[in-house]
């Protein structure tokens, strides 16, 4: 622990741009640990840690917020959704708490939860290399479903596991439908408005499958349904509360899923808001 405090203390001014310390459970889930041991684990680690650092007294109570800001952690998402989406809440919500009670830590940016995340790869099966898919789309939805505890910049390592699969199918699926989901479930979060709910629906349909994302938000106006899967379309700022981005998303996506022989489209919700469908042909058989 004191090898660990000396090298945060040094990086704060002599490598700022650097993250010193990553707290990781991710491997207890695999160990047959449940998710509220996981959490335990990770936050009772790091304040071991940022009580070392501070009690070393090698950092200026000033810089000792940079300390905690960068303090950062990765873990494991399961294929329980309910279950990791709760321990993702949790997760974000205590950490605020610790910091802003226990080390008293006023920039909101330095109380943030910053993480990385590995789905559990004791899910996928060779045996079955048609479900692996839906498994890995499944451990993702934990990360990008929370408005306070979803990855703002997302970086999944399960393109490791997809790369293990046992068909070149399968991992360009699953490579690809990461890359989908997120872009279309941060799109319904951004046009939310807060607490609004965004439903993510996996149906079985004969010969395909069918991903369904709704919103409650400020919908798409009939007239740009089609268009907003264009190259560089932005809608209107005024009805879009001048929300950012490059219009390549929704274009990218597209481009994906018709790679893949499927569809995408985007149709009205009831009673408000969008929902993106997604068609995708049933795996094949070789």
């Amino acid at each position: 622990m004191r090898l660990i405090a000396d090298m945060v203390a040094f990086t704060v001014n002599e490598v700022p741009s650097w993250n010193p310390t990553n707290i990781c459970s991710y491997h207890l889930q695999e160990a047959g640990a449940t998710p509220v041991q996981e959490l335990a684990y990770a936050l009772s680690t790091a304040i071991a840690v940022l009580d070392e650092v501070k009690q070393a007294g090698q950092v200026s109570d000033d810089d000792f917020e940079k300390v905690v800001g960068r303090i950062s952690f990765f873990v494991n998402a399961g294929v329980r959704f309910v279950e990791e989406t709760c321990k993702m809440r949790a997760f974000v919500r205590l950490w605020e708490e610790i910091t802003a009670e226990r080390y008293g830590v006023r920039d909101e940016k330095m109380r943030r939860f910053r993480y990385g995340v590995q789905v559990n790869s004791l899910g996928l099966t060779e045996e079955q290399p048609e479900n692996n898919v839906q498994r890995i789309v499944l451990e993702m939805l934990g990360v990008t479903l929370s408005r306070d505890a979803r990855a703002r910049s997302i970086q999944l390592p399960a393109w490791n596991e997809a790369l293990g699969l046992p068909r070149p199918w399968d991992q360009q699926w699953s490579l690809r439908l990461q890359q989908v989901l997120a872009n279309v479930v941060d799109n319904a979060v951004k046009y939310s408005p807060d607490g609004g709910e965004i439903t993510v629906a996996l149906e079985a349909r004969e010969g395909s499958a069918r991903l369904i994302v709704s919103d409650l938000g400020i919908g798409v106006l009939a007239s740009q349904r089609e268009h907003i899967f264009h190259r560089f379309f932005r809608a209107d700022p005024q009805l879009t509360r001048g929300v950012g981005g490059t219009g390549l998303g929704l274009y990218i996506c597209r481009e994906l899923i018709e790679a893949m022989g499927g569809r995408i489209w985007a149709e009205p919700n009831e009673p408000r808001g969008t929902r993106i469908v997604i068609d995708l042909p049933a795996a094949p058989s070789t």
